[in-house]
């Protein structure tokens, strides 16, 4: 296991793990299921999930048959998910190369970040908020015409 201790952090070192906590906030698990079972091969994946599971103590379940992939990194994700942030390590990535480029595709942008709910802004429904050539768009289009 690559781990660098401190006085104050725990720095572990694994590409999958590192990807999946600092995109688990913006991606929906089937998008970051998919991401990884393209990216990172079955070995990879189980050593990751090794390495989660004995960082955090949880009880390991070998996978069998030809879903474990796919099996381990919905452990994965459901460990991340459900595990205080306090308690997980600092995943952090040796070989930038390995992680998965996420694109606008992936990112849901309804998505909700944690503790973003007090960050989301409106935008006041006035009319000088509103161009005027979208005013008319709209009059045009989704007012009713009079005769």
């Amino acid at each position: 296991m690559d781990t660098l201790s401190c006085d104050k952090c725990r720095l572990v070192v694994n590409e999958c793990l590192s990807f999946c906590v600092n995109t688990l906030d913006s991606i929906d698990n089937v998008s970051l299921a998919l991401l990884c079972r393209q990216s990172f091969d079955e070995e990879e994946i189980f050593k990751a999930k090794r390495l989660l599971f004995e960082t955090i103590p949880q009880r390991l379940v070998k996978r069998k048959g030809e879903d474990r992939k796919q099996k381990n990194i919905e452990d994965i994700i459901s460990v991340l998910r459900s595990t205080e942030p306090d308690d997980i390590p600092t995943f952090v990535a040796k070989d930038l190369h390995k992680l998965p480029p996420v694109t606008f595709d992936h990112i849901d942008i309804l998505y909700p970040k944690k503790n973003s709910e007090s960050n989301i802004k409106f935008l006041e429904p006035n009319e000088s908020n509103i161009p005027e050539h979208l005013r008319t768009y709209y009059r045009y289009f989704y007012l009713p015409q009079t005769s």
